[in-house]
Order: structure tokens, then sequence, then C-alpha cells
């Protein structure tokens, strides 16, 4: 490994990682990106390293952003594993590894608490021989335009587009109240998740005399919609929030999507609105999301079990 050093990435860095991320992914990121996902969270700024062969070329990436968490009521700065990146020109050299087991070596040091993550088809064996645990599969449902000929319900006028979170701020924490371990849902870390420039997300809620007791966020992705968030105090009401995204499907659209936890209250809702998963291995969206944690000091033990938990997208860290 003489050919290559590792750094820490510092805030005036980020160009460094554009052209790593368009050898990755094959998309050009702009420093905005960077400046929303590094710099801009309320949690703090992120803990990442890149490997600088001899040459100069970045070589490859990994990094994990602070969270806010409540653990068993208490609040928590946790991980999540992000942005794992190797060049095509310096893959097979183990760089994955060297600069994974440094950056946990430095979180120790600083008396982490736990990362978690959405693993991949490639990175989560390589995770899981570093002491990960894989704790349960994230599916993927999914409403296709095609089921709409059964849907019959008319617009509800009390639906209505908002654009201000204190409007919806008295149920995004509510939304969390049926699970021990869970991202802190406040004005704060909401405002900041939806403000990432990758996409462009709207709220819609729906509300009786004046008070509002429902809301779906969403954006469009291409030839669909994305279900980002949502919650009601009466679940039965978010049928109408549901039935709006249905009837506003453009004829290029293919349908609506989301991923959420199995066994939980977001995929029992999306299934009592008609979204559905592909239970086998082929398929469209047949692919399961492992949800992962590297937990060395042993502090979730005792919460390993799915039922602790309440994932959604607004929980991963591109989305």
């Amino acid at each position: 490994m003489s050919d290559y050093t590792i750094h820490r990435l510092c805030e005036n860095e980020f160009e460094l990682l554009i052209p790593l991320m368009k050898d990755c992914f094959g998309v050009g990121f702009k420093l905005d990106y960077f400046q929303w996902k590094f710099v801009a969270n309320p949690a703090g700024f992120v803990f990442g390293f890149y490997a600088k062969h001899k040459s100069g070329e970045i070589s490859a990436y990994y990094g994990v952003i602070p969270e806010l968490f409540e653990i068993n009521q208490e609040t928590k700065i946790v991980f999540q594993s992000c942005d794992t990146m190797t060049h095509s020109n310096h893959r097979r050299k183990g760089l994955f590894q060297l600069l994974a087991l440094h950056c946990f070596e430095k979180l120790k040091e600083s008396n982490l608490s736990f990362i978690y993550g959405f693993g991949g088809g490639m990175s989560t064996p390589g995770f899981l021989k570093f002491g990960w645990i894989e704790l349960f599969k994230i599916n993927y449902f999914f409403y296709p335009r095609q089921l709409n000929i059964l849907n019959l319900s008319k617009p509800n006028s009390n639906v209505i587009e908002i654009t201000k979170i204190e409007q919806i701020e008295h149920l995004i924490y509510a939304s969390t109240k049926n699970s021990t371990i869970h991202s802190i849902k406040n004005k704060q870390t909401y405002s900041w998740r939806i403000s990432n420039p990758l996409y462009n997300y709207k709220i819609i809620a729906l509300k009786n005399n004046d008070y509002i007791n429902s809301y779906l966020v969403f954006y469009e992705m291409k030839d669909k919609i994305f279900v980002f968030d949502f919650y009601s105090e009466n679940g039965k009401n978010l049928k109408f929030l549901f039935n709006y995204l249905k009837n506003n499907l453009k004829k290029n659209q293919k349908g609506i999507i989301s991923f959420v936890q199995d066994n939980s209250f977001w995929s029992h809702q999306l299934k009592l609105n008609g979204f559905i998963h592909n239970p086998l291995k082929i398929g469209p969206l047949n692919e399961k999301i492992p949800f992962i944690i590297y937990d060395p000091l042993k502090n979730l033990e005792n919460y390993y079990s799915y039922k602790n938990w309440s994932v959604n997208p607004f929980d991963h860290d591109a989305l």
C-alpha cells in the first residue's frame, strides 16, 4: 500500500470527490450537493477519508455522516455509512477495507455510538466481514400506473400543498412514536433532509377545520413518483393523500414507489393503499436492501430486533 496515502476530508476539498463519483456512479455531482450533505447537516460535519495515489489521483473514499437519533428516549449522535467509492483504476487493491477500518478506528477513539447503513449488493459482503450485522431487509413497494383502472376515488378538496415545515411540525415527531430507536425528526432535521439539491420535494397535507392531521412528502424521479415520508394521526386519512398521487400520475410515469422496513407502520400503510412488492428474486424491484449496523461496543445488543426500529426513506443519506 506504499503507493497510497490516507487523508481526512476537509471542507475545501469537496472538488476532489467529483471525478471519483462520476467514475463510480456516472453522475456529475455539483458542489452544492456536498455543501448540503457534509456541511449543512444539523448533526455535524462529515467524518470521511480518501486514499490518494502517488500519481495524485483520488483513488477511493469512505465516510460516515453524523445523525441525531433517539434511543430509548435519549438523544444520541450516531453515524450513517455513505458514499463508499473506489475508482475503476484502483479496484482490488484493498482500499475499501483500508479506509473503512481507518475510519472505524478513529470513531472508536471518539467513543462512537454505532454506525448504520443501507447495504448494496457489492458492498454488504465486505461490511459483514468487518463485523457489521444485518438486522433486517427493506422492501421496495410500488403502485403501478395500471392499477389506476381500479382507483375510483375522487379528489378531496381538503388535500392541500404546503411549503412550511411548521405546518406539520406537530406530526413529524409523532411519526416515530412506535419505535424504540429512530432518527430524530424535528423542524431543523426535516428542513435539512428535504433541501437536498438533487430533488424537488413537495409536501401535501390533509386539512380539516383548519387543522392538519396528515402529511405526505414526495418528489418526481424520472418516470416515477417517489414517496419520501408520510404520517397521519388517523391512518385511514392517508388514503386521501395517496389518492392525490394516484390521480396526478402523468402519462409518462410508470407509477409510485418507495422502500420501507417491512412489518412496520410504513409497510402496513402502503399495503392498505394498494402498494405491492415483488416477492421473487427476478423481475422489477425484486431487490431487498439490507439494513446493517456496526456496533463493536455492543451498545445496541438489546435492540437488534427489527421491532425496535422505524426505517423509511427519510433515514437514507441520499434521498
